[in-house]
């Protein structure tokens, strides 16, 4: 559980799970940096180009070849935030 775009806010957290020795918690670690760093989802406003099921990290499917990568949508909104 992340508040999206509250990186630099005093309320700069991230919940995230993991069993121990499995690693199973690092796709929602990095989603949850990605909503702090100001990420929607995507298929989301504003990132409504970018299909949800596509694969990617801020989709909402989990078990595909590209679980760990930004889609393009989601690196815009990082990058824009952040100039």
């Amino acid at each position: 559980i992340a508040k999206p775009d509250f990186i630099c806010k005093y309320m700069r957290v991230a919940i995230v799970q993991d069993i121990p020795h499995t690693y199973s918690g690092l796709r929602t670690l990095a989603h949850e940096l990605a909503h702090l760093l100001g990420a929607k989802h995507d298929g989301e406003n504003p990132a409504k180009t970018c299909l949800e099921t596509s694969g990617y990290l801020m989709g909402t499917e989990k078990n595909t070849a590209n679980k760990y990568i930004l889609s393009n949508c989601t690196m815009e909104q990082i990058q824009a935030h952040y100039k």
